[in-house]
């Protein structure tokens, strides 16, 4: 199994699964309707969103299908607008088939999206695979539908080193989409001016432990004995790192990944994280997790992440995240924790001096969107 296979399905799923759970759907399913007419809403229903399956041609819809998944389902999870029940989205889409992708004109997806579903809300786009594999680019279109006339609300390209990043994206295109909080992209990082004090991190120098360093957590306990709090290379007796030492079969397959206590979040406030790196192969993915209050329960909203690629092998690296501001569209990040994860190749990796600080970045304006109109034009 590829090591990215498992939290893509578990991270793609629970987009799923938090929109569908709540046991009530926006529609009441149309026992038979006619054959000419599209199926009938609910009079108490909130307005309806339509996300039509994107396109991936590199492995035939199973990532265009899974985006589809993941946007349907945050944007359940709002409760702003509703979706038909799977079941019956099937059957119209069945009856009269339309897969629109980048280039499908704005009139057509509004033809279709108001005379199938009475749609207020439209989304389709397109995934492509990047050369030699590094990642996608995702395309998303939205549409604004009323009764008479529609437009292009949102037309956005998203950068995504994985597939990790395409919950958030959904988010932020959901939030143009639907008009609410008009943020930055993840992927216009701002620069930084200076970083903060104090330190967030706790024990990110790993000077406190016993079997392992105090505050930090393995994620997973099967792969406890390939985790160890050692001598950091090249360093005093009493200078102390973390290490794993991942075997084959572990490499590949779900890796090593290690949590950090948490960190308090403050509101509207860009964050950085660093950490020293020596790896003899494995590759790294320094994940940020955010974490929200449901009904006493933490739940992770948000995930922000940098990947490691050692170019000096056996030599300590200093990496550094982007600036992030970990947010989300209707709920508030309370806390977040950074992971450490290596996997394939197998082998030692080392990890010390691990930073989480505040940072001063530029201000910078987000450019207003143009909104085109069905019959053509744009509004400035």
């Amino acid at each position: 199994m590829k090591p990215w296979a498992i939290p893509v399905v578990c991270l793609l799923a629970s987009a799923v699964l938090a929109g569908e759970d709540d046991r009530t759907l926006p529609f009441d399913p149309p026992r038979k309707p006619p054959a000419e007419a599209p199926a009938e809403a609910a009079k108490e229903a909130k307005p309806v969103l339509v996300v039509y399956p994107f396109v991936s041609e590199f492995d035939k819809g199973e990532l265009g299908s899974s985006v589809k998944t993941c946007i349907r389902g945050h944007a359940l999870r709002g409760k702003q607008v509703g979706c038909f029940d799977l079941v019956t989205e099937g059957e119209q889409l069945a009856k009269n088939p339309f897969r629109p992708d980048a280039a499908t004109a704005l009139g057509d997806v509004v033809r279709h999206a108001r005379e199938n579903f009475s749609a207020r809300y439209a989304a389709w786009g397109e995934v492509r695979r990047k050369d030699r594999g590094e990642g996608y680019t995702l395309r998303v279109l939205g549409a604004r539908i009323g009764e008479k006339d529609a437009e292009l609300a949102a037309d956005e390209t998203y950068d995504c080193p994985n597939v990790h990043f395409i919950p958030q994206h959904a988010e932020t295109f959901l939030a143009k989409l639907l008009g609410t909080e008009r943020r930055e992209l993840e992927r216009k990082w701002p620069k930084v001016l200076r970083e903060l004090d104090p330190e967030l991190c706790a024990n990110g120098d790993f000077t406190k432990g016993k079997d392992l360093p105090e505050g930090w957590t393995v994620v997973r306990d099967e792969v406890k004995a390939q985790v160890e709090w050692v001598r950091r290379p090249g360093g005093a007796e009493s200078d102390k790192c973390l290490a794993y030492r991942m075997k084959p079969a572990t490499a590949d397959s779900s890796g090593i990944a290690v949590l950090s206590a948490e960190v308090a979040v403050q509101e509207d406030a860009h964050y950085r994280v660093s950490a020293d790196i020596l790896s003899k192969g494995p590759s790294v993915i320094i994940f940020v997790k955010g974490y929200a209050d449901f009904d006493g329960q933490m739940r992770e909203i948000y995930n922000h992440q940098a990947r490691y690629y050692p170019e000096k092998k056996g030599e300590w690296e200093r990496r550094l995240t982007e600036a992030f501001h970990p947010r989300h569209p209707w709920l508030k990040v309370k806390s977040l924790r950074v992971m450490l994860y290596a996997y394939h190749p197998a082998g030692d990796v080392y990890f010390d001096n691990v930073s989480v600080r505040k940072v001063e970045v530029e201000a910078a304006a987000e450019p207003k969107l143009p909104y085109k109109k069905e019959g053509g034009g744009a509004d400035q």
